[in-house]
């Protein structure tokens, strides 16, 4: 009698320990919110135009239009075409003229991660979470560039969401001025 109680004190005590290294594993195959790497959904290439606030105080429409499959431009009312985008295996390229353009959005990039290409370097700041009054509460992965030399350096900043797309972008040239421009119709 004493064998048998021991041997359900030892089956039990198995049980639980299988469970709790199920339960474990299963935690840890959970990706942090706050890890995630950066994939294409962050700007959909058919995703409705929308309106943002703009540095000058007033609202303009937004839209991107597909050139291709693997192309569009990002449309800003009263700029114009802001960037070409390209879509290629490995990421997102950004172009202000034509030609390859900047890898801005690299497809499995991590928080931290940084690159270089053309004499700008990019790099994924991380996942924030963004109040933008009347467009809603987001969850947005920032990305930065930079190019120029220390004296005359540009800054420009870009905020995206998955399967919504930019939400905010923010430029700083030189130190002479700062534009924003921010989502403000969801």
């Amino acid at each position: 009698m004493h064998n048998s109680i021991l041997g359900r004190s030892a089956r039990a005590a198995f049980v639980a320990f299988g469970l709790f290294l199920i339960t474990a594993c299963a935690q840890t195959g959970r990706a942090d919110p706050a890890l995630r790497a950066l994939g294409a959904e962050l700007l959909p290439f058919d995703a409705p135009a929308t309106t943002f606030n703009v540095w000058d105080g007033n609202q303009r429409a937004f839209s991107i239009e597909r050139v291709d499959d693997e192309q569009v431009r990002l449309q800003l009312d009263g700029v114009g075409t802001m960037a070409t985008v390209r879509r290629a295996p490995e990421g997102l390229y950004f172009a202000d003229e034509p030609g390859l353009g900047v890898p801005l959005v690299k497809f499995g990039a991590r928080p931290g991660d940084q690159w270089e290409a053309d004499g700008t370097t990019v790099r994924f700041e991380g996942w924030e979470r963004l109040d933008l009054a009347g467009a809603g509460v987001f969850d947005a992965a920032h990305v930065s560039e930079r190019s120029g030399d220390a004296s005359f350096q540009s800054r420009i900043s870009w905020w995206f969401v998955p399967d919504v797309g930019i939400v905010q972008v923010e430029v700083a040239r030189a130190g002479l001025e700062t534009r924003r421009m921010v989502r403000s119709a969801p």
